[in-house]
């Protein structure tokens, strides 16, 4: 997925950045097995977050892998495997 408008991060590089700042504006993260497993998204993908559409109890992402978009709906409980 190429957007010049969106921050990229691995999931370490998130947890960084989360760590010193607070994330405002939709990024991207590149997906690694031990992260992604619970939510059934898979190992490589490029999933797009916007923190600020949050819901009461799930959010959706734009998840690409192998050149196909698909959205997902995910736990707030379970967002905390993203990081």
């Amino acid at each position: 997925m190429q957007n010049n408008d969106l921050s990229v991060y691995s999931p370490a590089q998130l947890a960084v950045q989360l760590k010193n700042s607070f994330v405002t504006h939709p990024f991207v993260i590149i997906t690694e097995k031990a992260h992604m497993e619970n939510l059934q998204i898979p190992d490589g993908a490029e999933v797009t977050i916007d923190p600020l559409e949050g819901h009461c109890d799930f959010d959706i992402v734009l998840v690409y892998f192998k050149g196909v978009l698909t959205l997902k709906r995910i736990s707030s409980k379970s967002t905390a495997v993203l990081i």
